[in-house]
C-alpha cells in the first residue's frame, strides 16, 4: 500500500506499507516493511554504509 503524495524513484516494493509523503530515491528494494508518515529513504551509490535516525521501540533488520 502506497499512501498520498509519495514521491518513489528506482523502487521496489513488496508486501509494505509506505504512509503519506514517503520520499524513497533508489534503486533499493523495500520488503516486509512499514514506513511512517513524511519518511525519506535515500541511496547513496558511492558508499555502503549505513546511516539511521531509529525512534523509540523501532526494529530494523540490515541484510
Amino acid at each position: 500500500s502506497i499512501g498520498d503524495r509519495c514521491h518513489l524513484n528506482e523502487v521496489r516494493i513488496d508486501h509494505s506499507v509506505l504512509l503519506p509523503d514517503v520520499t524513497v530515491n533508489g534503486p533499493v528494494s523495500i520488503t516486509d516493511s512499514l514506513v511512517g508518515r513524511h519518511a525519506e529513504i535515500v541511496r547513496r551509490a558511492d558508499d555502503d554504509r549505513q546511516r539511521l535516525m531509529v525512534g523509540d521501540h523501532s526494529m530494523i533488520e540490515i541484510g
